[in-house]
């Protein structure tokens, strides 16, 4: 049987869907003007910079697109949650940095959703040993600030 037909059987699960429910007409489900404002701006500035960068030749402009980038990668995941329908071109801006927006939304599904932040999801490991993001004790100075 579905999972959600019994949801009456168990009072706390009733309780958190009933809240939920409350909370997203509040706020929604959908980004907000302001995020797509963010992230269209940061995909303007960002070929913006990468002309200037290609014009000038400046390591300095260089930097700030791969900023601007790193940046734009942030928002660009929030829309790969969305439906397609949605999200509409949105969720092909994580292509703009190299990544296959179609892939890395069923591994980020597969690996971060069901196995949030353990030892199985693999986004947290694949940065192992650069960062550590697994609770442990026993990491060292830049681990514990870096990795959070």
């Amino acid at each position: 049987m579905y999972a959600g037909k019994k949801h009456h059987a168990n009072p706390c699960v009733f309780r958190l869907r009933s809240r939920a429910a409350t909370a997203l007409k509040d706020v929604g489900t959908g980004p907000t003007r302001k995020m797509l404002l963010i992230a269209d701006s940061l995909v303007l500035a960002f070929h913006l910079l990468l002309v200037a960068t290609g014009l000038a030749g400046s390591k300095v402009l260089a930097l700030a697109a791969g900023l601007v980038l790193g940046m734009h990668v942030s928002t660009a995941h929030n829309f790969l949650h969305l439906k397609d329908k949605t999200a509409g071109f949105r969720r092909y801006y994580l292509d703009l940095a190299a990544f296959n927006s179609t892939d890395w939304r069923l591994l980020h599904f597969l690996s971060h959703h069901l196995f949030t932040n353990t030892y199985n999801d693999f986004e947290v490991q694949s940065l192992y040993p650069l960062l550590d993001f697994n609770a442990n004790k026993e990491k060292g100075f830049l681990h514990r600030h870096l990795s959070g």
